[in-house]
């Protein structure tokens, strides 16, 4: 039976790997984990909003597929929820299939050890004809608990629980003497993360020595405050300041840099929407919706912590609440994805005169590194022209809401009840009991963000090189199958097939890590601008958001390499990528029109229309098929794909596959059942509605549901008759 795991950043596999993620989304687009993706902020799993963008054209090409694999084999033991079980011998399945000749079944290790893994997971009671997913995932759903810890338990997080262990064993190893800053850096970031004793000394006295530096926060100074200038008056003053601090300072316009989704040679300043505290489609429901009312009573309980009068707080707070919200029911951001109205260059001077109330070249030249000079004729790449109207009418509570902000972002790096109060409220999103483990909250914040440190201490020690030709070879079958899958369309015209043609063709892949990761010199280099301290957690923390945001800002003017070994360095994590930037190409705007526009838009709605009919029976939310139309689309044609590499890889190694001893299903049912268990899946109740209501993936009954309803190669395969649930008479296909 032909077996790879996976593990790092894609999926883990039982058998031969089913699915890429096909994701029409930005860098931040990812195979996800059947909901939302979630990130460990201060032993608190925080759902990251994923905020792609649609592809210029508007339709999923085959994807560039960023991925670094595998790093595990069956006999790492990664702990599973299917871990604990009894040793296998051959005997046990020498008569399970009676129909297959002994030769035809494979009895090594790994194969009894994946046939009992995908047979604990499965219901075989269920049938396959009629929920798939209750199929494959029944005894997975069934035998697993979620601890209080956590938000979910799912194929993913099972392998980033086993690479959180191996970090954690290189973290906690002494620093040599000669050794190379960057893994330095990792070690003494984690240790000062693992200082609580000096967390409870000190409680918030790092933090007012910031509110000291940004002139205090008026719920704790009361009458005390004021603003002698007109300073506080001015939002842009706040984003200068924040970041001369190591401060994040997205809370009024988010302001990067960025390279042009038009013409990938070239960078921009982009200017846009702020990052919210809350999804903004919940956050504009107002304080009668409960996630929003429990974010304001934590807000009030912070700044009493912190020594605001408890009335004092409830009055200020709710301002700074109604502020927040006010900014989210002005958010343009899902209006301009459906016009596609994101791209929007204007010169400074051009700003000046539409936005004559903010000084805008005055801004730019202060947040910018002093070697990149800026003027007035300056292209900036504004997302969403609206909201810049809006931002100067609303500023008479300006101050508490910026200080809040700096407040909340700093809890995760502070003491005890502080992080417990956050856990609190963040609980109404996503149901989590307690904190995780202090080293597995370390870990995290070293992984996240010292991504390229992290990533080549982990290569050196646990990278298995002999997975890397594996994984390639996978990925090219996947290659030519799109290319075969897009020779065969009938609905698009030649011209917008050779494009496509073109993009998968020219698409990267990235595989395990870079080899740059085996430099020392190389890996020193890109950390520079960085020095932390083992006792000086929130230092630490300030000093990692202004030298990223110095590296960032600084590169304007450098040119842009395509395929920057540093992007891709980050492999010490489970998920796969597509980077659309680094694959792109400028299509002429009117490139779907007449008879391939309208089969494409039908197509589309097809998907749209049958992922909105989906229910949840355990909340009764119906989906909407309209927000997650694109990754819908991408898991659709990924599977289609897949299964296609599946028959290349069975061609080049004589056209048949041995079975799993002790099941009785053929090597293509198998391949259905192990695409089906990469969604196998537990989650809490609010991180479930959450992930419905927000998200931009389906939860993962229905990633399974839909696909495979929509595949004829799945419903030969298991021989269901047409009009069953999992074989009904319309299909929807984009690819």
């Amino acid at each position: 039976m032909h077996s790879i795991s996976f593990h790092t950043v894609a999926v883990q596999m039982p058998m031969m790997p089913t699915k890429i993620n096909s994701n029409p989304h930005g860098s931040s687009g990812s195979a996800g984990t059947g909901s939302t993706t979630y990130i460990n902020i201060g032993g608190l799993l925080v759902p990251m909003k994923q905020q792609g963008f649609a592809s210029i054209m508007g339709w999923s090409l085959p994807q560039n597929v960023n991925i670094a694999i595998p790093t595990v084999s069956p006999k790492d033991n990664i702990k599973t929820p299917f871990s604990e079980l009894p040793s296998i011998h051959n005997d046990i399945f020498d008569n399970a299939i009676v129909s297959t000749p002994v030769n035809d079944v494979c009895t090594s290790e790994t194969c009894q050890h994946e046939a009992w893994n995908i047979k604990a997971q499965m219901d075989e009671k269920m049938d396959p004809c009629d929920d798939f997913h209750a199929f494959a995932c029944g005894g997975f759903t069934r035998n697993t608990r979620i601890a209080k810890d956590q938000i979910e338990v799912t194929q993913f997080s099972i392998l980033r629980d086993k690479v959180a262990s191996q970090l954690r064993v290189l973290f906690e190893e002494n620093i040599e003497p000669r050794e190379a800053k960057p893994f330095a850096l990792a070690k003494k970031m984690y240790k000062s993360c693992m200082n609580t004793g000096l967390l409870e000394r000190l409680r918030f006295e790092p933090l007012l020595k910031v509110l000291k530096e940004v002139g205090g926060w008026p719920v704790l100074l009361g009458n005390e405050w004021r603003s002698s200038k007109d300073s506080w008056q001015r939002w842009e003053n706040l984003v200068v300041w924040f970041k001369e601090l190591g401060l994040n300072m997205d809370y009024f316009v988010k302001i990067a840099v960025e390279q042009d989704v038009r013409n990938v040679e070239k960078r921009y300043i982009t200017i846009g929407e702020p990052t919210l505290s809350i999804n903004d489609e919940v956050m504009k429901r107002g304080l009668n919706e409960p996630v929003v009312n429990a974010y304001y009573k934590y807000m009030v309980e912070m700044a009493v912590q912190i020594g605001a009068r408890r009335d004092t707080a409830k009055r200020e707070m709710l301002d700074a609440a109604n502020f927040e919200i006010n900014m989210a029911k002005c958010f343009f951001r899902h209006a301009g994805s459906k016009s596609g109205n994101f791209y929007n260059p204007m010169t400074i001077q051009q700003m000046n005169l539409q936005y004559p109330s903010i000084p805008w070249l005055e801004l730019f030249q202060r947040i910018m590194p002093p070697t990149v000079s800026i003027t007035k004729d300056e292209i900036i790449m504004v997302s969403v022209p609206a909201f810049l109207v809006w931002l100067p009418k609303l500023i008479q509570v300006m101050a508490n809401y910026a200080v809040w902000r700096v407040v909340s972002a700093s809890v995760p790096y502070l003491h005890g009840s502080a992080r417990s109060q956050q856990l609190e409220f963040m609980s109404s999103i996503t149901g989590q009991k307690q904190r995780q483990p202090r080293w597995k909250e370390c870990t995290t914040i070293v992984q996240t963000n010292l991504g390229n440190a992290a990533g080549a201490m982990y290569v050196r020690r646990y990278f298995n090189e002999k997975s890397k030709s594996e994984a390639m070879e996978m990925v090219r079958d996947i290659q030519r199958a799109f290319l075969d899958i897009l020779n065969e369309n009938d609905w698009m015209d030649s011209y917008t097939k050779g494009k496509a043609r073109e993009k998968a063709q020219e698409m990267s892949v990235h595989i395990g890590y870079p080899e740059e990761h085996k430099s020392d010199a190389k890996i020193t280099a890109l950390y520079s601008h960085f020095d932390f301290k083992a006792d000086d957690y929130f230092g630490n923390i300030r000093n990692l958001v202004s030298g990223a945001t110095t590296m960032a800002f600084g590169s304007l003017r450098k040119p842009v390499r395509r395929s920057e070994w540093a992007t891709h360095g980050k492999n010490a994590v489970v998920n796969a990528f597509y980077m659309p930037l680094e694959n792109s190409i400028q299509f002429p705007a009117a490139i779907l029109q007449g008879a391939t526009k309208q089969t494409f838009d039908s197509k589309k709605q097809c998907i749209i229309d049958q992922y909105s009919a989906f229910k949840s029976p355990s909340t009764g939310l119906k989906l909407d098929g309209e927000k997650s139309q694109g990754e819908n689309i991408a898991d659709n044609g990924g599977i289609k794909q897949a299964y296609r590499g599946y028959q290349y890889w069975l061609q080049r190694n004589g056209g048949k596959e041995k079975s799993l001893s002790g099941l009785t299903y053929t090597p293509k049912q198998l391949f259905w059942i192990a695409a089906a268990q990469n969604w196998c899946s537990v989650q809490r109740e609010e991180a479930y509605k959450h992930n419905i209501l927000t998200g931009v993936h389906s939860p993962a009954e229905f990633r399974v549901r839909g696909t495979f309803a929509n595949s004829e190669d799945f419903a030969r395969d298991f021989q269901c008759q047409r009009g069953k649930r999992m074989n009904p008479v319309k299909k929807c296909s984009v690819w």
